[in-house]
């Protein structure tokens, strides 16, 4: 029981609800805002990661600017020379290739493994343009791209609202400091008189 209350007189005084006169009007209104933004942090929060999933699960499942993207076998018009990926560091290279596109053949490079030989036959995406494109992401990757949203949008959400709380105190420092200031300057040669 005195835990709850010294839980309630310690959030009280946080937030300045408390009678203190000691308190300025620019200490309240810096409380009021903590409290204002701390309420307004849980249903912000739940708002970021909920439209953060839609974006990414959106952006995910629409590669290539929401063309749909169709599967072909495009034949290899070139070998791709044997490399050896451990001292070159390439696991694919671009060579000569064709595929069919609404009845016509189209002729272009695509990317492929080191050492496949001319005539291959290999599966790329396409627009509906006919030319290459990158493969759509897989469920897996757009779950993990949608599980990277909804952890990374909480912590964004308190870091942009720290960030406007730190620009919403500065004038109030300001105003605080230039009221020392004053405070100090009609106190000050009264005590050094003493000294």
């Amino acid at each position: 029981m005195r835990s709850w209350r010294r839980l309630g007189t310690w959030l009280i005084r946080r937030f300045a609800l408390d009678r203190n006169p000691l308190r300025r009007r620019s200490d309240r209104i810096e409380a009021w805002l903590l409290l204002a933004m701390t309420v307004a942090s849980v249903p912000l929060t739940i708002l970021t990661a909920i439209g953060a999933s839609h974006w990414a699960e959106q952006y995910g499942s629409r590669s290539d600017g929401g063309q749909r993207l169709q599967q072909v076998r495009a034949v290899l018009l070139q070998a791709a020379p044997a490399t050896d990926p451990a001292i070159d560091g390439s696991v694919s290279m671009l060579v000569r290739a064709r595929w069919p596109v609404d009845g016509a053949t189209r002729v272009g490079d695509i990317a492929v493994v080191p050492g496949t030989a001319r005539g291959t036959s290999v599966q790329i995406w396409i627009t509906p343009q006919g030319t290459v494109a990158t493969p759509p992401l897989s469920t897996a990757q757009i779950d993990a791209r949608v599980t990277a949203a909804i952890v990374l949008a909480p912590a964004a959400t308190a870091l942009g609202l720290w960030l406007l709380l730190c620009l919403l105190r500065w004038p109030l420092n300001r105003r605080r400091l230039a009221s020392w200031a004053a405070s100090w300057t009609s106190v000050g040669p009264r005590w050094s008189q003493r000294l």
